[in-house]
């Protein structure tokens, strides 16, 4: 059966998928209006021209930047996880403020029941790789599409709260997209390219199409800092490798575009309201 032809619940079976999930929503909109309306909705701090205006509260933030051509940007950031299940009446007031809010940045988060051991990234080759307190980050110099990989079950208990998942990793892709595309639209199709940049196999260990050396060379490549295959194996056997990676990795763009009308519901509802 073709991939694309796996229904969702077919692909969350096969890779291992506990949960997808906007971690990070960034929106904006170029508008006088918004602005001004804005600030009058809220208490912004004080501004002056070299310097952007905020106001957060209870798991959102509005930024009005400097006017820039006479039309100062509006940034509202929304802490999607706690605002998961049902948005607070300020939010929607102000998503109902326009039907142009764009996405500026977005985070998805994809859990997986796997072995941080098990998992692999086949960086790109202007990929940088960084480690940080355990958390493997990988970007490239542009920086619009990030990611990064860490063990979710070992964060949650280090705050001593219980999982009952014997495996939780967690797989985030960080997008600074650059497309005008109105959010209310529901056309994710300028995030495919930056989503499908990324290829993570959750569990290269039990590929029977790869061999046992095979594996010991991407156990080798894992060890390294910068996660290059130079010196290991033939060129023959690491196009190979690399080959079967990227037809065996998860197909995140598409099981995105299938959980976009849960993920995005309760965003959208909202924009779509006329508040008077």
């Amino acid at each position: 059966m073709n991939q694309n032809d796996l229904n969702l619940n077919e692909l969350t079976n096969r890779f291992s998928i506990k949960n997808v999930s906007i971690d990070r929503l960034y929106l904006a909109v170029d508008s006088m209006g918004i602005a001004s309306r804005l600030q009058r909705m809220f208490p912004f701090n004080q501004s002056s021209r070299y310097y952007r205006s905020k106001f957060s509260n209870n798991g959102f933030t509005i930024y009005v930047d400097p006017i820039v051509r006479n039309i100062p940007k509006v940034k509202l950031i929304i802490n999607t996880k706690r605002h998961r299940n049902e948005l607070t009446e300020p939010i929607k007031e102000v998503l109902a403020l326009t039907k142009d809010w764009i996405i500026s940045a977005l985070d998805i988060a994809y859990d997986f029941n796997v072995k941080m051991s098990n998992t692999f990234v086949l960086a790109r080759a202007n990929a940088i790789k960084n480690t940080y307190d355990r958390n493997v980050y990988w970007f490239s110099r542009r920086n619009d599409s990030r990611s990064l990989l860490y063990d979710k079950k070992k964060q949650l208990e280090e705050k001593g709260k219980k999982v009952n998942d014997n495996n939780w990793i967690r797989y985030e892709i960080r997008l600074c997209p650059k497309s005008k595309m109105p959010l209310v639209n529901m056309d994710f199709s300028y995030l495919e390219s930056l989503i499908d940049k990324h290829i993570f196999v959750p569990s290269y260990s039990k590929l029977e199409s790869l061999s046992t050396n095979d594996k010991e060379i991407l156990r080798d490549v894992k060890r390294r800092k910068n996660y290059d295959f130079i010196g290991l194996g033939t060129a023959y056997q690491i196009t190979n490798i690399k080959k079967t990676l990227r037809s065996n990795g998860v197909p995140f763009y598409q099981i995105f575009d299938l959980m976009k009308d849960q993920m995005f519901k309760h965003i959208i509802e909202a924009i779509r309201v006329d508040y008077h």
